[in-house]
């Protein structure tokens, strides 16, 4: 109500790739407080990758570029993953567009690059940092690409310099 009576946009930045039962939850909710309101947005992110990215905090890309610069090892699943890796410059750029743009009406934008194997992803660092050790373990990891809906906006995004998208 604060939002619509003082004519301004809330802009929710939300993971595109859910990684916990909670963040499902948690979109679930934004997702119905913001349909159909034209004060409200979200702006859907891939794998952050670039400048600003604290790492180790929240994300497998930045928990692998945490275990690197803290140890020069990187522990991966192995079984099949995908990443959606987008470069911070890309995502900060859609959200000033939606932030000076004329209402949301409730849309939902994704600032993803294609997905990129996690085989690539690993082969791509192996090139760039020689002496990494990688340990392969059973570990599950949780990584469920969002549902989209109808008002759902995909705006591809370059994939981070030296990493090939498919």
């Amino acid at each position: 109500k604060l939002s619509k009576n003082n004519f301004s946009k809330t802009i929710f930045v939300l993971p595109y790739v859910l990684e916990s039962k909670k963040q499902d939850v948690l979109v679930k909710l934004i997702r119905s407080l913001v349909s159909g309101k034209d004060h409200f947005g979200i702006v859907y992110v891939g794998d952050l990758m670039g400048t600003k990215v604290i790492l180790g905090n929240s994300g497998l890309v930045a928990r692998m570029f945490k275990s690197i610069i803290d140890s020069n090892t990187l522990t991966v699943p192995k079984r099949e993953v995908f990443l959606y890796p987008v470069k911070t410059s890309d995502v900060a750029k859609e959200i000033v567009k939606l932030t000076f743009s004329f209402g949301l009406g409730g849309q939902e934008i994704a600032v993803v690059s294609p997905r990129v194997s996690l085989k690539e992803f690993i082969e791509e660092f192996k090139n760039q940092v020689p002496r990494l050790a990688i340990v392969y373990t059973n570990q599950t990891v949780l990584r469920k690409r969002l549902d989209v809906s109808k008002n759902f906006v995909l705006k591809t995004a370059t994939c981070p310099e030296g990493f090939i998208a498919h």
